[in-house]
C-alpha cells in the first residue's frame, strides 16, 4: 500500500509499525550484429519492462554504448523487452525475443544484471560448422598407430624408470656409491622424476661434490615442492656430531 489511515487515542502513545521494501535495479546491454560479424551496442532503443500482474510497467531507453539500466523496481516477477516498433524499423528481430526476470524483496534491494539482446536481421539463420565433440577426436587420435606406439613406449619407460630407481636404492643401502649413480642418471634418462633428481642429490653429496648435490635437489623441488629435501649445512652439522668423524 501506499498510504493508510490509523486512529490515535488522546493523550497517548502508540506505535505504528510501517512495513516496506527495498526495489530493485537491473541492468544489460543491446548490441547488433553487423554483416562484418562484429557486435556493436545500439543506441536510443527503447524497452519495455513489465511485471507478470501487469500492475507495474517502466519504458527504459539504452545509452550510447547499447547499455540500459533502470532502478525502483519493486519486488516480483517481470518481463523485459524491445519495442517492437522499432524493430521493425531495424529490420531487426532480438534474440531473445524477450527475458524473464526475478526481484528479490532483500533488505539491501535486489540487483538484476547480465540482461543481454542481440539484435539480428529478420530471417536471419545463424551457420553453424560441424563440429566434431573432442572426445570423439581424442579416440579417433588414441587408436592411431604413432599414438598407440608412443604410449607404449611411455609405459615401458616409466616401468623401467621405477626399477632403476629401486636397483639404485638397493646399490645405496649396500653402500655402493658409484653404482647406484649410474642406475639413477639411466633412470633420469628415460623418465624425469623427483625421486630420481633427490636420489641423485643424495649420491653426489655423499662423495663429497655439494654443487651437483644442490642441483639436483632443486630440480626434484622443481617437479615436486612437497619432496623432502636436507638442508645442506644441517647435514654437514649432522655428519660432524656423528661419533668416529
Amino acid at each position: 500500500f501506499e498510504k493508510f489511515g490509523l486512529i490515535t487515542d488522546p493523550n497517548r502513545f502508540k506505535k505504528v509499525e510501517i512495513p516496506f521494501y527495498m526495489s530493485g535495479v537491473i541492468e544489460g546491454t543491446v548490441e547488433k550484429l553487423f554483416a562484418s560479424g562484429t557486435n556493436k551496442g545500439i543506441a536510443g532503443l527503447k524497452l519495455l519492462v513489465v511485471s507478470d500482474n501487469n500492475e507495474f510497467s517502466q519504458e527504459i531507453r539504452t545509452f550510447s554504448d547499447g547499455s540500459f539500466y533502470a532502478y525502483e523496481i519493486p519486488p516480483g516477477k517481470y518481463t523485459i523487452s524491445i519495442d517492437k516498433n522499432q524493430l521493425d524499423i531495424l529490420d531487426s528481430e532480438a534474440r531473445p525475443g524477450n527475458i524473464e526476470f526475478n526481484v528479490n524483496p532483500i533488505p539491501e534491494g535486489d540487483f538484476i544484471e547480465g540482461l543481454y539482446f542481440s539484435l539480428v536481421p529478420k530471417n536471419y539463420e545463424e551457420i553453424l560448422e560441424e563440429t566434431i565433440p573432442v572426445d570423439t577426436i581424442l579416440a579417433d587420435i588414441s587408436q592411431t598407430e604413432e599414438i598407440i606406439q608412443l604410449k607404449a613406449e611411455y609405459e615401458q619407460n616409466i616401468d623401467q624408470t621405477l626399477r632403476l630407481i629401486i636397483q639404485a636404492q638397493a646399490s645405496f643401502y649396500n653402500r655402493d656409491i658409484d653404482r647406484a649413480l649410474v642406475l639413477v642418471n639411466e633412470s633420469l634418462s628415460l623418465f624425469k622424476t623427483a625421486q630420481g633428481y633427490a636420489l641423485r642429490g643424495s649420491l653426489y653429496y655423499l662423495k663429497g661434490n655439494k654443487i651437483e648435490a644442490q642441483k639436483s635437489w632443486d630440480f626434484a623441488v622443481e617437479l615436486n615442492p612437497d619432496i623432502f629435501i636436507p638442508d645442506i649445512e644441517v647435514l654437514d652439522q649432522y655428519i660432524r656430531t656423528q661419533p668416529g668423524n
